[in-house]
């Protein structure tokens, strides 16, 4: 007899049903451990010069005591003239960077022209504070507009703030100190760049959960230079050995196959929540 299964796609956005399920499960366990939040570590600044803003990000990522990635790409493309850095849970970050690219393309298709960067602040504003810090996105967006050049921060809970510079992260006490200390109003290009690097680098030192290279996004009225890397990390490790292992190292004890007979009795079809 065929199995009979209701296939319904998901709901478009974040989904946390799971979040009421576990907190109505925390009374069955008497005297049990809950499972705690892994702490994650980023440093990322953005500074606003006379042409345009400067990002710039670290690229390692972390879970709790491990490094996970030493390449992580946390300054994301979201319109031809606006990027963002993200920190926090890398899968939240870029979850919400690309439902933020995807609306402000759908409006940029629609009007034939690119988005000011007030619109993607206000979209991420809404979107974090609907779910009230549930995603764990700490967000820096900087962008050049008909309007100017435009720098601010998103929190998780949908705060914004708005400075000619800005560090967020874990690492962002030590950043900030440098560009309180460098920045200067109507900078060049290269003093920007090379502030934002030094405070990236000054997170890195002072900061576990932050580390390896360091990348660095420039956006003018002219276009965007992502350059990535912009420094390359000094302390580098050569492996010496190959872990490679020959083909039946792990034996297979046994196998087995089961067909599996789906029969799609009902087919639902939602439309994607664009607000």
């Amino acid at each position: 007899m065929a199995l009979s299964n209701v296939f319904e796609p998901p709901a478009a956005g974040f989904n946390f049903d799971n979040a009421a399920r576990n907190a109505a499960l925390e009374g069955l366990f008497e005297g049990g451990k809950k499972p705690k939040a892994l702490k994650t570590g980023t440093t990322i600044a953005g500074v606003v010069f006379k042409d345009g803003v400067v990002l710039g990000a670290d690229t390692r990522a972390t879970s709790s005591e491990v490094v996970a990635d030493k390449m992580c790409a946390k300054i994301h493309y979201i319109s031809p003239n606006i990027y963002c850095c993200g920190a926090g849970t890398a899968a939240d970050t870029e979850k919400t960077t690309d439902l933020l690219s995807s609306n402000l393309s759908i409006f940029s298709l629609n009007s034939g022209r690119n988005p000011r960067v007030i619109m993607a602040v206000n979209i991420l504003q809404d979107m974090l504070y609907r779910y009230h810090g549930q995603i764990g996105a700490s967000l820096i967006l900087g962008g050049v507009d008909c309007t100017g050049n435009h720098l601010y921060t998103v929190g998780p809970y949908g705060s914004v703030n708005t400075m000619p510079y800005l560090a967020m992260g874990s690492g962002d006490l030590a950043a900030l100190g440098i560009l309180e200390d460098g920045f200067r109003p109507n900078m060049e290009l290269e003093k920007a760049k090379e502030l934002v690097r030094v405070a990236i680098q000054a997170g890195i030192m002072n900061d576990l959960a932050s580390g390896h290279n360091i990348d660095i996004c420039v956006i003018t009225k002219e276009g965007v230079d992502y350059i990535r890397p912009y420094q390359e990390s000094e302390f580098k490790d050569i492996r010496k050995t190959k872990y490679r292992y020959r083909h039946g190292t792990t034996p297979v004890l046994s196998e087995k196959v089961t067909p599996l007979k789906l029969e799609v009795v009902q087919e639902t079809v939602q439309q994607m929540d664009t607000a």
